[in-house]
């Protein structure tokens, strides 16, 4: 049994291809996949939607990945994983940790590492609780 299976997944990316490629990753191993093209949705989505995992890129318009996960570390609601990704990077990875973030990838990325990385991070979180 999947240690992804029932779990609530948002992927945010202003590119639909990208989105498309992380969607048929995750909806294989039976997770509920919810999608925004950048970070002002995304916050949306988590206000109304308890989440557990959010890979996001990082430049965006209309709310870039590091100003979601501020957004979400800020809130007082169950705090998701957060997965960042980008091609381009204004921030080191050591303060994209510092803000909270649980892992960073270059894109283009690989799709194996994402999954592996994912699936480690809701079973050791799970354990934690």
């Amino acid at each position: 049994m999947t240690t992804l299976k029932n779990s609530r997944i948002l992927i945010v990316d202003d590119e639909p291809d990208v989105r498309d490629i992380l969607v048929d990753i995750f909806e294989e191993f039976e997770t509920i996949i919810y999608q925004a093209s950048n970070g002002k949705e995304a916050l949306e989505i988590i206000q109304k939607n308890r989440v557990d995992l959010v890979i996001s890129d990082i430049r965006m318009p209309n709310g870039d990945g590091v100003e979601l996960l501020c957004s979400i570390k800020d809130q007082d609601v169950f705090k998701p994983i957060v997965i960042l990704m980008s091609g381009f990077m204004d921030t080191s990875i050591q303060d994209l940790h510092n803000m909270g973030a649980d892992a960073y990838f270059s894109k283009p990325f690989e799709t194996e590492r994402i999954l592996e990385t994912a699936q480690e991070l809701i079973l050791k979180k799970s354990l934690s609780i």
